[in-house]
């Protein structure tokens, strides 16, 4: 990618601890958030960041993907199951991989469908950004939940119901916060009117409006 090119070391660095942080803080407050008893979370933030990354760096900002994913799977995990072992680290490391492989399906996809150009410049790219978030959404759940089961951690008997979770986290992730990110990054420039800002206030409100009202019904009773 030409943006990672115009990067010295150190931005690339940067970069890629940036990208970690981003996934590790994101992803805990996902978790800290989740449906009770704490392991379903409604949208996966860490999917659509990391995906925005290398659509906008490039494929070589994979490591920060990677250690992101196994650091704050591995911090879950150390909560979880005591003692702490060697297995959990390598099934950590495993997910990271499944993870990591996602972004980089997903980008890929997005370039051979959409091509380099703004991946919301035409009407019907928007439906092709869906369809490769659904597709590129089956990876990380795949390996994630089947590397729980062989470790113990989960049984196949519930192989389909933990995957749907995994898989519906991470594709509204993909579908929210990716957008988010790359309509923001391209409208960086753009000339904010007072027309436009009373626009983007009326929507996030009525976003945050809709949000309330669709948790609090789905919201299980306490």
């Amino acid at each position: 990618m030409k943006v990672w090119a115009t990067l010295n070391s150190v931005q690339r660095l940067t970069a890629i601890v940036a990208v970690a942080a981003l996934y590790i803080v994101t992803g805990k407050l996902g978790i800290l958030a989740a449906i009770s008893p704490g392991n379903v979370t409604a949208i996966w933030f860490p999917s659509g960041i990391v995906l925005a990354a290398v659509l906008l760096l490039g494929n070589r900002v994979w490591p920060g993907i990677w250690l992101g994913s196994f650091l704050l799977n591995t911090w879950f995990f150390i909560g979880l199951a005591k003692p702490f072992s060697i297995v959990l680290l390598m099934l950590s490391a495993s997910i990271a991989v499944g993870s990591t492989l996602q972004a980089l399906l997903g980008a890929f996809l997005i370039h051979w469908s959409i091509g380099s150009k703004s991946v919301f410049a035409r009407p019907h790219d928007t439906f092709r950004f869906m369809g490769v978030a659904a597709l590129s959404s089956t990876v990380a759940p795949t390996v994630g939940v089947s590397v729980l089961c062989i470790g113990g951690l989960s049984q196949w008997a519930t192989f389909t119901d933990t995957w749907l979770t995994w898989y519906l986290g991470d594709m509204t992730g993909l579908i929210v916060v990716t957008p988010l990110i790359l309509i923001w990054n391209k409208q960086t420039q753009f000339a904010w009117q007072p027309r436009r800002r009373i626009e983007a206030m009326l929507l996030l409100v009525m976003l945050l409006a809709t949000c309330l009202v669709v948790f609090r019904v789905s919201a299980p009773a306490t």
